[in-house]
């Protein structure tokens, strides 16, 4: 299990930031929440930071794919 502490996350339905904790485990985000209880868990300080999760392959040149095939349409 991963903590990732007091960051700002984006609140994807008030539309602003809010500090929260990011929980991970194996690998995935299993809680995104108010500051939890301290554990045993490693933390990282994220007080700094504006955090997004679940952004999964946020580098796809997705705008890419609507001009396939496009280049050399108009060559006769």
């Amino acid at each position: 299990m991963l903590r990732i502490r007091g960051g700002l996350v984006l609140d994807p339905v008030e539309g602003a930031p809010v500090r929260a904790d990011i929980v991970f485990q194996g690998g995935r985000i299993v809680a995104v929440t108010a500051r939890l209880a301290g554990g045993a868990a490693p933390e990282l300080d994220a007080t700094d930071r504006l955090l997004i999760p679940g952004l999964v392959n946020g580098h796809t040149h997705s705008h890419g794919s609507i001009a396939k095939g496009m280049i050399g349409v108009f060559y006769i």
